[in-house]
């Protein structure tokens, strides 16, 4: 292992730590499904950090049957991430896991049939899959760029969806484009050292913002509480309430 690949396999292993410690931080809150959602994003994301260059699944011993399907569905779990942070509304049910099904038999069929017919369009499928998983997410997040009024999470899920969602159509691409080796190799560079970037940036921003980002739904004030509350508030400040 030369000194390139000693540096990618320190900020891959970096950025899963970051990730775990993002996933702990979101579950012992508790507070909101989107931060459920949001942990789940956050260990998928180590786990495919860890699962990629091929170098470091060899290294993982057994253990690489748990992390490997974590890693496989990382796009899905963001994806649900992404719908939550944009539908206050959005809830996980049962129904929910169809996109489970086409990305992890994908990858299944590629690892399990590496160089045949069913492999080969197993992974076009999957990839369609992710693709419009992240377009999607993309759009959510230019169409409703200023529509929160909480500061912290509107720039929080801009961001992060339009940084993730970039990173995987572009790994998505370099796949499908059968790039040479040397390519790939500099592309799994450049990843680890952007997602290690955006691993603590995640970290950093839902620990610390956690408050205003994953606050849970709140219920309507019923009318009378809610002209009470409007009469105690100052005839030259009505308006303004009355707009939010």
């Amino acid at each position: 292992m030369d000194t390139a690949d000693l540096i990618e396999t320190a900020l891959r292993a970096g950025s899963a730590a970051l990730c775990l410690l993002t996933a702990a931080g979101l579950l012992m809150s508790g507070r909101s499904n989107t931060a459920r959602l949001g942990a789940l994003f956050a260990l998928g994301a180590g786990a495919y950090l860890i699962s990629h260059p091929p170098f470091l699944i060899e290294a993982m011993g057994a253990a690489r049957f748990a992390i490997l399907p974590l890693g496989d569905l990382e796009a899905v779990f963001f994806y649900w991430f992404a719908l939550a942070l944009f539908n206050d509304r959005f809830c996980w049910r049962i129904h929910c896991l169809w996109p489970v099904l086409p990305v992890g038999l994908s990858h299944f069929f590629v690892r399990t049939m590496p160089g045949t017919l069913p492999a080969a369009a197993a992974e076009l499928i999957g990839a369609g899959f992710i693709l419009f998983f992240m377009v999607h997410t993309i759009t959510l997040a230019i169409r409703h760029m200023a529509d929160d009024l909480v500061v912290h999470r509107r720039g929080f899920r801009v961001f992060f969806s339009l940084a993730v969602g970039i990173l995987s159509i572009t790994m998505v691409v370099m796949k499908l484009t059968d790039a040479p080796d040397a390519v790939l190799a500099i592309y799994s560079r450049i990843e680890a050292a952007v997602a290690f970037v955006i691993a603590l940036s995640f970290g950093l921003w839902a620990l610390k913002a956690r408050e205003d980002i994953f606050a849970p739904p709140q219920t309507a004030t019923p009318i009378g509480e809610a002209e009470n509350v409007m009469g105690g508030i100052a005839p030259e400040d009505r308006p303004i309430i009355a707009r939010l």
